[in-house]
């Protein structure tokens, strides 16, 4: 058991053994650093690492986050949660979610959710991860 672990040769630097025994990865840069299941109505049902989500207009959304990374270049994967006969539609299967077109951020992130038709839509609910290096 323990509360700490700490690397012998860098304090913050923990290898893993892979699967095969033949390679290793850093623990820290496979972690996932900011996640959120949230809703169109701005709710956070769910979340790590974020402090708060504001809804811009229809089918756009910020997410901020409490600790920022250490540049722009962190990657955000989203997927729409739907079921069918959700109130904002049939199945997720018609939606995309991805990161809006504005320019990148270190401390936010814009979803930006539409429907085949290329119109912005709500979702009854998205998935966000992003992984990259904190600040």
């Amino acid at each position: 058991k323990t509360n700490t672990l700490t690397g012998t040769s860098t304090a913050g630097s923990i290898a893993v053994t892979a699967e095969g025994n033949s390679t290793t990865t850093n623990l820290q840069q496979g972690l996932c650093k900011v996640w959120i299941s949230m809703d169109a109505g701005q709710t956070d049902n769910n979340s790590f690492n974020v402090s708060s989500i504001s809804d811009e207009a229809t089918g756009a959304h910020t997410i901020n986050f409490n600790n920022d990374f250490s540049n722009i270049r962190h990657v955000p994967t989203m997927s729409p949660k739907e079921s069918t006969g959700s109130s904002h539609g049939t199945a997720g299967a018609d939606r995309i979610v991805g990161p809006s077109r504005v320019a990148p951020s270190a401390s936010l992130l814009k979803v930006t959710s539409i429907n085949l038709s290329n119109s912005l839509t709500d979702l009854a609910e998205i998935a966000v991860s992003i992984h990259g290096d904190l600040a």
